[in-house]
């Protein structure tokens, strides 16, 4: 990976395809832009979640209480810890597959991921205090495939990815915007994110925000209902009679 440091801003390039760029935290929180994101209004451009079909969304290998919808919140709330965060379960390897369906159509111009873990575990997680601890990371990774409404991790292996990001170490509990490509995502109707693991080998994988930049249309993906004819009728086709103005069986 080639770093440039250029006044506050630092550049990261992977492979020459990729090229993101992160800020230091202002007031608890990060912000991918060269800019100030609550002046220049950032929220309606990462909008996406209000068209997520939340009784579709689901989420493989979670740790219950496993509810991705929290995930999904305003741009504002990026830096707030999800309650409950998505977690791997721990008696699994520390992989996550996340489902999003939509309503309606959408065009994803970049994607956000946040976890408030700290890089090599060591944040505690569990929903009874009477329970033991599991530690969790952030993911390393994330892997996006479009339009797929089978895949499950049997399934992966086989599929080729749409996209995928190698998440920046240390950044994703910050504001790290991921650009998608342009001609892979759009006409989008679902999208699922595969993360293959955290930091650790052993290491729960942690989520706490999902963001998607981009427009929604109104069109819904709905199923076209066309009749043919085998063999035309003469007698379901009339033809207007010129002398008589009326109409004439066509035979």
């Amino acid at each position: 990976m080639e770093k440039k440091v250029r006044s506050n801003f630092i550049f990261f390039s992977i492979d020459q395809s990729i090229t993101f760029k992160t800020m230091p935290p202002v007031d608890g929180g990060c912000c991918a832009h060269d800019h100030d994101c609550a002046a220049e209004d950032c929220g309606p451009a990462w909008s996406l979640h209000r068209h997520v079909a939340t009784t579709r969304l689901r989420a493989l290998n979670a740790a219950a209480p496993a509810d991705a919808s929290k995930l999904l919140r305003p741009w504002g709330e990026r830096s707030r810890p999800a309650e409950p965060p998505l977690v791997s379960d721990d008696d699994d390897p520390p992989e996550l597959l996340v489902h999003v369906p939509f309503e309606g159509l959408v065009k994803i111009t970049a994607l956000s991921v946040v976890s408030c873990s700290s890089s090599g575990g060591g944040n505690g997680e569990s929903g009874n205090d009477d329970e033991e601890e599991t530690t969790t990371a952030p993911p390393t990774r994330v892997r996006l495939f479009v339009n797929r409404d089978d895949l499950d991790f049997d399934s992966l292996g086989s599929v080729e990815p749409t996209q995928e990001f190698e998440l920046v170490a240390g950044s994703t509990s910050s504001m790290v915007e991921y650009p998608c490509k342009p001609s892979k995502f759009s006409g989008v109707y679902s999208v699922d994110l595969h993360f293959p693991g955290s930091g650790g080998s052993t290491t729960a994988t942690r989520v706490d925000f999902l963001g998607f930049k981009g427009t929604h249309t109104q069109g819904k993906r709905e199923a076209v209902v066309a009749v043919y004819e085998s063999r035309a009728m003469p007698g379901d086709h009339k033809v207007a009679d010129e002398g008589m103005g009326g109409a004439a069986d066509v035979s």
